[in-house]
């Protein structure tokens, strides 16, 4: 089945691109530029969302993180970006849901509070309030990940390739990165890894400036 990955360079799709990758999925990925409203409007007929990622499975759409890199890790079992056991699945499952709903929201409560209500005096307020709990939810992610390798354990997943995005944005942000040990070590794990090290360099990842080329 032939799969084709929508995409904007930064955004929350850049953890499906990575997904793809670990998987050694073949596919194909077609630049979505989000910030042009004609290219948008256009997007809008492959999905009428209107948001990235989206992937093509012959002639569906499948769209959402957390069910794209789920399919991902389905389709190709022999990469284990899921793990077996079923608690500890759905426990997979929800971290990526709180990273979709909780974490990812309150950046863009923060970024763009015009998404929220047309009330611009209320503005400021949003914004502060939601930069106050996008830092208080990258302190979560970074708890969690003291003493851990991966956010599931031993095992690298999908919620790996999901969770590195919002180092990303933490650091676009200005956000004291360096205080979040765990996830800052996390970070560089990420980096180790030759998928997720080509997708940050093809999208031009502030994060691939943190660490030397690969050998």
């Amino acid at each position: 089945m032939k799969l084709t990955l929508y995409f904007t360079p930064t955004t929350c799709s850049t953890a499906a691109r990575i997904a793809l990758e670990e998987a050694a999925a073949p596919h194909d990925a077609v630049l979505i530029k989000l910030y042009r409203p004609e290219e948008q409007e256009r997007f809008r007929a492959i999905n009428p969302k209107g948001t990235v990622p989206a992937l093509r499975i012959g002639d569906e759409v499948l769209t959402e993180n957390v069910a794209i890199m789920t399919y991902i890790a389905a389709i190709n079992p022999a990469a284990k970006l899921m793990p077996s056991d079923p608690g500890a699945y759905a426990q997979c499952l929800s971290f990526m849901a709180w990273l979709a709903s909780s974490v990812q929201i309150a950046r863009r409560q923060a970024r763009a509070p015009q998404r929220f209500t047309d009330d611009e005096r209320a503005y400021e307020g949003l914004k502060a309030s939601g930069a106050q709990a996008f830092w208080r939810h990258l302190t979560m992610i970074d708890q969690r990940l003291a003493g851990r390798t991966w956010v599931m354990g031993d095992q690298f997943t999908v919620a790996d390739c999901y969770a590195i995005v919002f180092y990303h944005w933490g650091v676009i942000d200005e956000r004291p990165m360096a205080s979040l040990e765990s996830f800052s070590a996390f970070k560089d794990r990420m980096l180790a890894r030759p998928a997720v090290r080509s997708v940050l360099e093809k999208e031009r990842s502030v994060l691939v400036e943190l660490l030397p080329p690969l050998a």
